[in-house]
């Protein structure tokens, strides 16, 4: 029997080549979002304390107090 192309075969010839280059690149963008993740969590003492005063957590003598102890 004879495949005239317009079977299940000639689909997976068109989408083989796109999952081959979709799955790395899945895993590619997963671990790189995964890296820049963890190196937003890590912050220094001085960037919470930049952070707290600037959503109005603290007030300015509380940031300056505590600027002085960081920086000591």
């Amino acid at each position: 029997m004879m495949d005239t192309g317009f079977g299940f075969g000639s689909y997976w010839m068109l989408l083989g080549p796109l999952v081959w280059l979709a799955v790395p690149a899945l895993v590619v963008a997963g671990v790189w979002r995964a890296m820049n993740g963890r190196a937003t969590a890590i912050s220094t003492p001085l960037d919470v304390l930049k952070r707290r005063f600037a959503r109005g957590e603290i007030d300015e003598a509380a940031y300056v107090q505590a600027r002085k102890l960081l920086e000591a």
